[in-house]
């Protein structure tokens, strides 16, 4: 597998691996897989949330132009996002920017942070309505014995 390049290192941990998500407050769960692609110029995860109700994919990656990492959603819901990434410290911060949302729902920013198990935690927030309203939460072990599915 080839490395990612330097401004992608953060999502080395991540790559290579199946995480199975623990949503809060309910039983839904999701399934993660996610690689290192394009010769590690880019990241791609694909995920489905209890057996194929609903998934997507994202291809990560470097934007050379504008310095900084661009991060594309495709979902089976028929929507999709286009948003950017930051690195600070031990999080990601991402906001994207929705399309196509049956909800009203036009934007989410998310946190994701590394856990010390080899895991991770995501929490989002939803713009609908020109109001931030709280979103999902959820918390990630590694499973590699999962597979995301699809109906």
């Amino acid at each position: 597998m080839a490395r990612l390049i330097e401004e992608l290192k953060f999502f080395e941990p991540f790559t290579g691996k199946t995480y199975l998500g623990r949503f809060s407050g309910n039983t839904d769960t999701d399934i993660s897989q996610w690689e290192t692609i394009l010769n590690g110029q880019g990241v791609r995860s694909v995920h489905s949330v209890n057996e194929g109700e609903y998934g997507g994919e994202t291809i990560i990656y470097w934007d050379k132009t504008k310095k900084e990492i661009v991060a594309h959603y495709f979902t089976t819901a028929g929507f999709y996002t286009v948003g950017t990434m930051k690195i600070e410290g031990n999080k990601i911060v991402a906001v994207d920017e929705l399309t196509g949302s049956a909800t009203g729902i036009t934007a989410v920013k998310s946190e994701t942070f590394l856990t010390e198990d080899g895991g991770f935690k995501v929490k989002a927030y939803y713009l609908r309505n020109g109001i931030w309203e709280d979103g999902h939460d959820v918390t990630y072990t590694v499973d590699n014995s999962k597979v995301p599915v699809f109906r």
